[in-house]
């Protein structure tokens, strides 16, 4: 979700885009009021009984109420508390404070529903077909910097690496779980250096015996 809001803020204008990354890093901060039964339905897109459901949309406030109180974060927490909400008519669109801040908010809910259509397997361009459909009125920069983000399948080459061989910039191909079924890196997460040093640690104590299937650009690969 980093990933895509920065380029999305970007696209839109955001003034500051460090507060809509930061929204997106900690957007899912209330999921550890959820069971873990749950969180696993919703990986992987299962669906949800009604009950599940109440609680899943309870995380957003949640993630609002424990981040609203922290200095410079209240603009960030009420992104994260509206990302489920649409606008209202009667928006702030008038106080360049609040319009940034609703304008975050609603560039996470399209991030996390890109993203949601990416993982269930649409290409880019299905997923931006769909995005165009959902949201008749969205910019039209913000979705081209989507489409051209996410790479087709043709485009990249996917490959199985140890832990140690792995990169910046890589991709993770497919949920990497340790030995005892605990999730440590999500299908699209960016190999960054605080996520390489995560599986490293756990390499040490679980080894990931088939290594970590990973896409880069073919230019790159090559």
């Amino acid at each position: 979700l980093r990933r895509y809001l920065k380029l999305m803020a970007t696209a839109a204008g955001i003034k500051e885009p460090w507060k809509v990354e930061i929204a997106a890093m900690m957007s899912q901060l209330g999921y550890v009021t959820l069971d873990p039964e749950l969180v696993t339905a919703l990986h992987k897109g299962q669906e949800l009984t009604r009950q599940q459901q109440v609680r899943y949309d309870r995380h957003p406030e949640v993630a609002q109420r424990l981040l609203a109180n922290i200095p410079r974060m209240e603009s960030i927490a009420w992104m994260i508390g509206h990302q489920n909400k649409t606008a209202p008519a009667d928006s702030d669109m008038a106080n360049r404070e609040k319009a940034e801040r609703r304008k975050g908010a609603e560039l996470l809910r399209q991030a996390i529903d890109f993203d949601d259509f990416v993982r269930k397997g649409a290409s880019r361009v299905e997923a931006g077909h769909r995005m165009g459909r959902k949201y008749k009125t969205m910019d039209q920069n913000v979705l081209l910097a989507l489409v051209k983000m996410e790479p087709e399948a043709d485009e990249v080459e996917v490959m199985t690496y140890p832990v140690e061989q792995l990169s910046t910039g890589m991709v993770v191909e497919e949920d990497v779980y340790s030995e005892r079924g605990l999730l440590v890196a999500s299908k699209g997460q960016e190999i960054n250096l605080a996520l390489r040093l995560k599986l490293e640690n756990f390499n040490h104590k679980e080894p990931f015996l088939d290594g970590i299937s990973v896409s880069m650009p073919k230019a790159s690969a090559s």
